[in-house]
């Protein structure tokens, strides 16, 4: 009990002194199939289980998380979209202000939907485990009827934030799960794999890409869905 004691103190001094917080995640989204499937189904689900590597700075009371950039993002492009139709989600956070920034890039064009942060409803469980040697939390809360969200986070690490939009628990989140009841077989994952304390360095807000409300930007991207359809319809008919 000493040590762990003494362990808290120390990292609490430690980052007092840095005040700069740097974590690794890994984005994955797990595909799961009871019965044999085609070698093509297969290949899609590889690809899919592959990670994004993001990165989320902490400094004081600002937060920014952004996906790792590759040499080559044909493949991240590729699964960000099938998924979620859009990429270069970079996120920055003004705790202070209680602002979310949220940078999206939809057929190579920016957008930043300027948000309140969201509070959202956790139900913290006295479950626990162990990531990257931290004791951690599990919390979960129903986003909607079909989407449940499981935390897992750390007092020891004393910044209520997380990976992606999801913060607001007592301690840092180290791992994400996101099911989804009418995809039983599949699932959203996020988790780090490494936590480094850094000195402290200057956070800029996001200004790169026409700012828009979420319904603007959800007919922008209705209509490059759209398009995109269209497209693939044309090269098939062609092709035949």
């Amino acid at each position: 009990m000493l040590k762990k004691i003494t362990f808290l103190f120390l990292l609490l001094l430690t980052i007092h002194a840095y005040s700069q917080i740097v974590v690794n995640y890994d984005d994955s989204f797990i595909m799961k199939f009871d019965n044999k499937i085609s070698a093509d189904t297969q290949r899609m689900a590889d690809k899919f289980k592959q990670p994004i590597p993001f990165k989320l700075e902490i400094n004081d009371s600002i937060s920014l998380y952004k996906e790792i950039e590759k040499i080559s993002n044909q493949q991240n492009d590729t699964q960000i979209f099938i998924v979620g139709g859009t990429s270069k989600n970079i996120i920055y956070t003004n705790f202070v202000k209680g602002i979310q920034t949220e940078q999206l890039s939809v057929d190579d064009k920016n957008f930043l939907i300027k948000d309140s942060v969201v509070k959202y409803p956790w139900k913290l469980t006295k479950e626990t485990d162990k990531l990257q040697g931290f004791n951690v939390y599990k919390a979960y809360f129903n986003k909607d009827e079909n989407t449940l969200v499981e935390a897992w986070y750390s007092k020891e690490i004393p910044f209520r934030t997380g990976p992606d939009l999801y913060l607001g628990l007592p301690g840092l989140i180290l791992k994400l799960k996101i099911t989804y009841k009418d995809q039983s077989n599949s699932y959203k994952l996020i988790e780090a794999t490494k936590v480094n304390l850094g000195k402290s360095q200057k956070i800029n807000p996001l200004t790169k890409g026409n700012q828009v409300n979420r319904e603007e930007f959800k007919k922008i991207y209705d209509e490059y869905i759209k398009k995109v359809k269209e497209n693939i319809i044309i090269d098939k008919s062609v092709d035949d």
